[in-house]
C-alpha cells in the first residue's frame, strides 16, 4: 500500500511538473505572439514612415531644383541689366567726352555716369549675393538629402532587424 502511495505521489509530482512546463510553454507562446504582433505593427509603421520620407525627399528635391532655376533666372536678368548698364555707361562716357569737348551738358552727363556706376556696382553686389545664395541652397539641399537618406537607411535597417 505504501509503495502504491509512493508511486502515486511520484506520478502526481511528474504530472505536476509536466503541467507546469506546459503552462510555461503556453505563457511563452502567448508572449511570443504578442511580440510578433508588436513587431509587425512597428514594421508597418516604419514602412509608412519610410515612404513618407521618400516622398518628402522627392518634394524637397523638386522645390530646391525650382528655387535654383528661379535664382539662376534672376541672376541672368541681373547680368543682362549689368551688361545694359555697362553699355549705357560706355555710351554715356562717350557722350560725356563729347560734351566735355564742347563744354555743354557736362554736369548732367557726369551725374548720369555716377548714377550708372552706382547701379552697376549695386547690381554686381546683388549678382554676387544671388550666386552665394544659390551655393548655400545647393549645399543645404545636399545635406538635407544626405540626412533624409541616413534616416531612411536607419528605418530600413530597423525593418530588416
Amino acid at each position: 500500500r505504501e509503495k502504491e502511495i509512493a508511486d502515486f505521489s511520484a506520478e502526481r509530482n511528474q504530472l505536476q511538473s509536466e503541467s507546469d512546463d506546459a503552462r510555461k510553454q503556453s505563457e511563452g507562446r502567448v508572449r511570443l505572439e504578442q511580440l510578433l504582433r508588436s513587431s509587425k505593427k512597428k514594421i508597418a509603421n516604419n514602412l509608412v514612415e519610410r515612404d513618407q520620407l521618400r516622398s518628402r525627399i522627392t518634394v524637397l528635391k523638386k522645390e530646391v531644383e525650382q528655387s535654383i532655376i528661379n535664382s539662376e533666372k534672376i541672376l541672368r536678368l541681373r547680368e543682362k541689366e549689368i551688361a545694359d548698364f555697362s553699355a549705357e555707361r560706355n555710351q554715356l562716357q562717350s557722350e560725356s567726352d563729347d560734351a566735355r569737348k564742347q563744354s555743354e551738358g557736362r554736369v548732367r552727363l557726369e551725374q548720369l555716369l555716377r548714377s550708372s556706376k552706382k547701379k552697376i556696382a549695386n547690381n554686381l553686389v546683388e549678382r554676387d549675393q544671388l550666386r552665394s545664395r544659390i551655393t548655400v541652397l545647393k549645399k543645404e539641399v545636399e545635406q538635407s538629402i544626405i540626412n533624409s537618406e541616413k534616416i531612411l537607411r536607419l528605418r530600413e535597417k530597423e525593418i530588416a532587424d
